[in-house]
């Protein structure tokens, strides 16, 4: 994916949306941005998601058991150690282990800028207003990169807390080689004197994801933070995720949650402020789940990477998803706008994954660079 373009002024902080990746239906087309260019973007085929449940996803699996290593000291030598990321399908961020095509987010197809004011009651996409309380564990995430000259290029995504110093994002939000990845907790609105910015120690993604080349499969990513910003911490609650009480499928779960503060419409702004929306899901797959705009209103860029939640019969909200792919509305040729399709990571098909990689990174081993 392309960097943000950036305005070359020393010691600024711009702000652009976001990571979230596009699809164009078809062969491959052109699409025009200004005046200057045209910018050809690579058609992504649609991955099968189907009405069924989710099966175990063999290429991401790997038995412990086979790796060769020496158990660590005052460990039960019986359970075996981690050695060697590419072992469990992993791999720091921003270092891909395959070329990441290099795809236009929908913000630098349409020059969208973030709002200079609270936005309450309008849109992720005709979303409403949302409190942080119905998305448990929900954080605004910024990478950020330091240009020459001091000026700052940001990304904007969203991130879940799932562990005490781990968070679940998209790896499409982290394939660059970005300088820190700051997160942002603790209040709605984006502006709030009183939101807390902490900054990660690092992250590692999925080692098969491949960006466009591979369809955006694989398009899971986990930060870490350290010990020391715990405190800051506090009040934000660790997300339930992955498994649900029932079937991850359309019969169960037809009606799903989501939240952010991306894009409030196609050529709009970044919103400042949480909104969440209502959608439809589709289908689910081992990977993948599919879902749609529910009356107009859903995800759009600055969203990706955040949280796809199912409300449970007692009540209890679970993270089942990760924000991957806006599609395009197929009658106006609009992003997010209309009636419109998006696809989630299937949290469900990566949690040995997450499992391995929080259990090598947590050991002391090194293996994770922090």
């Amino acid at each position: 994916m392309q960097k943000p373009i950036v305005s070359l002024i020393a010691m600024s902080l711009l702000s652009l949306a976001a990571c979230d990746q596009i699809r164009m239906p078809g062969s491959v087309e052109t699409v025009p941005v200004t005046e200057t260019t045209d910018t050809v973007v690579a058609d992504v085929v649609e991955e099968e998601v189907v009405d069924a449940e989710p099966e175990a996803v063999p290429a991401e699996e790997t038995d412990l058991t086979e790796i060769v290593s020496v158990p660590a000291e005052n460990n039960d030598p019986g359970i075996p150690v981690i050695t060697d990321l590419a072992a469990i399908n992993a791999a720091l961020c921003g270092l891909p282990v395959r070329p990441v095509d290099d795809s236009l987010t929908i913000a630098e197809l349409t020059g969208a800028q973030p709002a200079d004011d609270d936005i309450v009651g309008t849109a992720t996409i005709n979303g409403t207003a949302a409190s942080l309380s119905n998305f448990p564990g929900l954080v605004k995430m910024e990478p950020r990169e330091v240009l020459p000259g001091g000026a700052i290029a940001s990304g904007h995504c969203g991130a879940t807390r799932i562990a005490q110093n781990w968070f679940i994002t998209a790896a499409h939000c982290l394939d660059d080689d970005y300088d820190e990845v700051l997160l942002i907790t603790g209040q709605e609105s984006l502006t709030n004197p009183f939101a807390k910015r902490v900054q990660a120690t690092g992250s590692i993604c999925h080692a098969a994801y491949g960006g466009a080349g591979n369809n955006y499969v694989n398009d899971i990513a986990l930060v870490r933070v350290g010990d020391d910003v715990l405190t800051e911490l506090s009040d934000l609650p660790i997300a339930q995720y992955g498994e649900t009480q029932n079937a991850l499928v359309p019969f169960n779960y037809g009606e799903v949650r989501m939240a952010g503060w991306g894009l409030t419409g196609f050529r709009g702004q970044l919103s400042n402020t949480l909104l969440s929306a209502d959608l439809t899901m589709t289908g689910t797959g081992p990977a993948a789940i599919g879902v749609e705009s529910l009356n107009g209103s859903g995800p759009c860029v600055g969203d990706s990477g955040g949280p796809l939640f199912v409300d449970e019969a007692d009540g209890a909200a679970t993270v089942v998803g990760v924000l991957s792919v806006v599609e395009q509305n197929l009658e106006t040729g609009e992003f997010c706008a209309g009636e419109y399709g998006a696809r989630y990571t299937n949290i469900q098909g990566y949690q040995r994954w997450i499992t391995d990689v929080i259990a090598a990174c947590d050991s002391g081993a090194g293996l994770c660079g922090f």
